[in-house]
């Protein structure tokens, strides 16, 4: 399982992770006002939270 590890400042840089990743991890914030910033791949596709779990 690939676990990646999110700068937590958010600063990305376009090479850094595909735009899909980058929503996802915006979106978990605005949602869960989780300030995690390690998410593995699920098993469905998608990003999951390794501090929180969604």
């Amino acid at each position: 399982m690939t676990e990646y590890v999110i700068k937590v400042d958010h600063a990305y840089k376009e090479d850094e992770l595909p735009g899909w990743m980058q929503r996802e991890v915006h979106d978990h914030d605005r949602r869960y006002e989780c300030d995690g910033h390690v998410f593995v791949e699920g098993r469905w596709g998608g990003l999951i939270c390794k501090k929180c779990g969604r």
